[in-house]
């Protein structure tokens, strides 16, 4: 079943059919401009623009006109980019809804690799470009400032050119198991400095395990700079 044909099967089954002496049936330009708009109404980035193509409706479908404003609405589980469906419905006198397949393409600036990156590495500007894309083929979102991505590791390898996604960066390690470290100390408000072996990697902010060279007694710290594990006595 074509998806035009499946828009006019839901609207007769949705709603009363105009007699040809009554009032003129609702414009479907209308029905289609309600979806376009609703779709550059809804809240969006800073320097992405949105633009929406609603498909024409079946010119054999006809809906009593309707005396109010139309409404439309993302039904559940709607996507608000690329191919995705909006409902338009009226709420007064006879009342229907229509379901309009919209295209929806959203365009902005996304940092991408400007050279190929081995897993792993941490970021700097020297990594990152930017170019435009349409955020509708980037299914794993996307990235659109540089201070995002500098200083973050990532998970995977890119080729020149890939977007970067959130998902595929983590924050820097500071900390790699087997390597020396410092291990900081506050007692009664003075700082004691002691060399220590980490146990595990790090990334700022986690708790991992350290072992005091000098007692060899194992203890867990924060991670709170580059080398550097503070414990708690």
């Amino acid at each position: 079943m074509t998806r035009r044909l499946a828009v006019l099967l839901l609207a007769a089954l949705s709603a009363p059919v105009a007699a040809d002496n009554e009032q003129a049936p609702q414009d479907l330009a209308a029905i289609r401009a309600a979806a376009e708009q609703f779709i550059k109404a809804q809240p969006i980035d800073t320097g992405i623009s949105a633009e929406a193509q609603a498909d024409a409706l079946d010119p054999r479908l006809r809906l009593p006109r309707c005396d109010q404003d139309l409404q439309a609405f993302l039904p559940p589980g709607g996507r608000r980019l690329g191919n995705t469906t909006i409902g338009v419905r009226c709420t007064s006198g006879n009342t229907w809804s229509v379901y309009v397949p919209v295209r929806v393409s959203a365009f902005a600036d996304v940092i991408i690799a400007s050279r190929p990156v081995e897993r792993g590495t941490t970021l700097s500007t020297a990594d990152l470009g930017h170019e435009r894309r349409d955020l509708a083929t980037l299914p794993y979102g996307y990235v659109l400032h540089t201070e995002q991505a500098v200083g973050k590791r990532v998970l995977r390898g890119l080729s020149q050119g890939a977007a970067l996604t959130p998902t595929i960066l983590a924050a820097p390690q500071w900390v790699k198991r087997g390597e020396r470290v410092t291990v900081l100390a506050k007692v009664s408000g003075m700082e004691v400095r002691s060399t220590g072996e980490a146990m595990m990697d790090g990334t700022e902010g986690a708790v991992i395990r350290v072992r005091n060279l000098n007692t060899a007694r194992v203890v867990e710290g924060t991670v709170i700079a580059l080398g550097v594990i503070q414990v708690r006595l």
